[in-house]
């Protein structure tokens, strides 16, 4: 599943692609929105929180639902057909300029709707220049398309997809943990925000805590592996093995690491990221030379293939052996 950097670069680029020009093409396929018209409405901001993508719009029209204020969110994925897509995930090469991304303030609620996407496993966006035959989007797998007179995003195969008025986001995201990519979160209240979070089931193994969006939103299994590693700690420790101050280090390392990835992912791509742990499976250690091995947040034993709930987990059994 894309995890926050991903997240984090998409608002970005999905924000310089929109912002400030309004929509002259909106089309959400998703059952509980038929009726929603985006036309018109002009994108004030793009933010990434944890996993999740708000589209924050001015002087749009009201959602046509039932409630006004919230689309219903439980409506299962529709099937689609997965079409081959050159790379769908990264915009045009052109589109460099970047928004401000930043939770709500805590001021007086502001207008206007904002659209919700998760991207789930094979979520992703797409930017094209408009009335190029690839903004066309008319594969099903499409399930949302927004377009200015320049460009035209595609939202493919997303997981979520939801039209609620801004001031009403919290329906959506409230029950997540802090951004561990949010400004000052390493040095704020957020990160002991977190730690508290990680240690609410103190018999949970870390490795489990670190993927709780409850805790903390946006760490993944990329990035959940490759903070335990960097921290040499063994991922089925007992989060409550762990005192406060080695929770808050921990974060802080969390931070510093998938905020790398998101700045080489802004010079050079994700795909220039160095992962040390994560999918070596059989390769030697970075650091040891051993070969790194692979188990699931159930335990080291465990292969995620072997239950519906488990997690896979990189690690290395020589530099991360149990305290």
């Amino acid at each position: 599943m894309p995890e926050g950097d991903v997240l984090r670069l998409t608002a970005e680029r999905l924000g310089a692609a929109l912002a400030g020009s309004p929509l002259v093409r909106a089309e959400l396929r998703w059952p509980s929105l038929a009726g929603a018209d985006l036309v018109g409405a002009t994108l004030r901001e793009a933010v990434a929180y944890g996993k999740h993508l708000l589209l924050r719009f001015d002087d749009a029209p009201a959602p046509a639902a039932t409630d006004p204020a919230v689309a219903d969110p439980t409506v299962a994925d529709p099937a689609v057909a997965d079409p081959a897509v050159a790379d769908p995930a990264v915009a045009d090469p052109a589109v460099t300029a970047r928004p401000r991304a930043a939770p709500l303030p805590d001021a007086e609620p502001p207008s206007g709707l904002t659209l919700h996407a998760h991207l789930r496993m094979d979520g992703s966006w797409d930017v094209r220049r408009t009335g190029s035959r690839e903004a066309a989007g008319r594969s099903a797998a499409v399930r949302a398309v927004l377009a200015t007179d320049t460009w035209t995003c595609l939202g493919w195969r997303l997981g979520m997809l939801d039209l609620v008025r801004t001031r009403d986001e919290g329906a959506l995201v409230g029950h997540l943990g802090p951004d561990v990519l949010s400004p000052g979160f390493a040095t704020g209240d957020g990160v002991v925000i977190g730690a508290r979070g990680l240690a609410v089931e103190p018999g949970r193994a870390v490795c489990a805590a670190l993927l709780d969006q409850r805790a903390v939103a946006g760490l993944g299994t990329i990035w959940m592996a490759e903070t335990l590693f960097a921290e040499r700690l063994w991922p089925w420790t007992r989060v409550g093995d762990l005192d406060e101050a080695g929770r808050v280090r921990l974060l802080r390392t969390a931070a510093r690491l998938i905020g790398g990835s998101v700045t080489v992912g802004r010079r050079s791509g994700l795909g220039a990221v160095e992962r040390r742990v994560h999918g070596r499976h059989h390769r030697p250690c970075a650091r040891c030379g051993t070969p790194i091995a692979l188990g699931s947040t159930t335990g080291p034993e465990v292969r995620p293939d072997q239950g519906a709930f488990e997690r896979v987990v990189y690690w290395c059994p020589s530099c991360q052996r149990p305290r």
